[in-house]
């Protein structure tokens, strides 16, 4: 079965620069056609199960699927199951520090940024429309799809995994939320944080306050298309012995793959500790679906019987 198919194509006119930013800024791009279709399927599976259930209910009586009753607990249940998605999910933090900026307003309230930055957006994924996506295979993490937090956000995904990143540009700032409320409800409940840092100081953590930040991925543009990505942690958690000791060189090419890297271990580990409760181990998506569909099963106790094989007629 291959994998749901993202594309985008970039707006010819989005390629010149803005005349009413300098050189050095540039807006991210605003018209894209993306295909979210996700019917890209090369077998039904349903028409696997309809070849091998003969087989399956015949072996043992353990195997047989059973009937699933009709009731409101099973419907919900079958709801949930929905809810889970099979691939593991990860939500990263995106902001852009621009120019002299040091406040946590200021960085929220950015809608654009350097040229390079925007270059860096585009290689941690693909640009995708919110409003084209199914939510029952398309993580967003959150996000809303009405347009609430703007139209596009970045997507990567391989065969286990899906990341979408929170990146404050791209949601739209609001005249009636000055302070960037709407913003912050994103970027603060999330543990990891790439913070691309183009103001000239060092970026303190815990400039943006949330409850969930534990990570921050801080890059520092440098001379020559180089950077200086460093990894910051709280020192209450056990992420802060993981760090590099010193910061990591890394050339603007390579930047994207080796920052969502590192992102999604980090964001990984911090799920492991942060999990639902310290009392309860962590489980993956695949293993919280296969709790989803146990519970499921022991709601149903009629084993549905073997189709009987079509035989063929006697030629006359």
């Amino acid at each position: 079965i291959s994998s749901p198919r993202l594309s985008v194509t970039r707006d010819p006119a989005q390629d010149s620069p803005m005349t009413s930013r300098s050189s050095s800024t540039q807006e991210l791009p605003s018209k894209f056609s993306v295909d979210n279709d996700q019917s890209h399927w090369d077998i039904d599976p349903a028409f696997i199960f309809r070849q091998l259930y003969p087989l399956i209910s015949s072996s043992s009586s353990e195997n047989t699927p059973l009937s699933l009753q009709e009731s409101e607990d099973v419907s919900r249940a079958l709801r949930n199951l929905d809810h889970i998605l099979v691939s593991n999910t990860h939500k990263i933090g995106l902001l852009y520090v621009g120019p002299g900026q040091s406040n946590e307003v200021s960085i929220l309230r950015n809608t654009y940024g350097s040229v390079r930055y925007v270059e860096f957006v585009k290689s941690l994924g693909d640009m995708i429309w919110l409003g084209n996506c199914d939510q029952e295979t398309v993580y967003v993490g959150g996000l809303d799809t009405k347009g609430l937090d703007g139209d596009y956000t970045v997507s990567w995904r391989d065969k286990t995994s899906q990341v979408v990143f929170h990146v404050a540009t791209l949601m739209p700032q609001h005249d009636t939320d000055p302070t960037s409320t709407n913003k912050k409800r994103h970027i603060g409940n999330n543990f990891v944080t790439i913070v691309y840092n183009d103001s000239g100081s060092p970026y303190l953590q815990g400039t943006i306050k949330g409850q969930c930040n534990i990570c921050d991925i801080v890059i520092e543009p440098q001379p020559n298309n180089m950077n200086l990505v460093s990894f910051h942690s709280l020192m209450k958690t056990k992420l802060s012995d993981l760090k590099p000791h010193s910061a990591l060189l890394i050339s603007d090419d390579p930047l994207g793959a080796v920052v969502r890297h590192m992102a999604v271990n980090a964001n990984g580990l911090c799920q492991v500790m942060k999990g639902p409760g310290a009392r309860n181990a962590y489980s993956c998506n695949w293993l919280e679906r296969l709790k989803a569909i146990h519970r499921i099963t022991s709601r149903s106790t009629t084993p549905l019987s073997s189709p009987t094989p079509a035989r063929r007629l006697p030629d006359n």
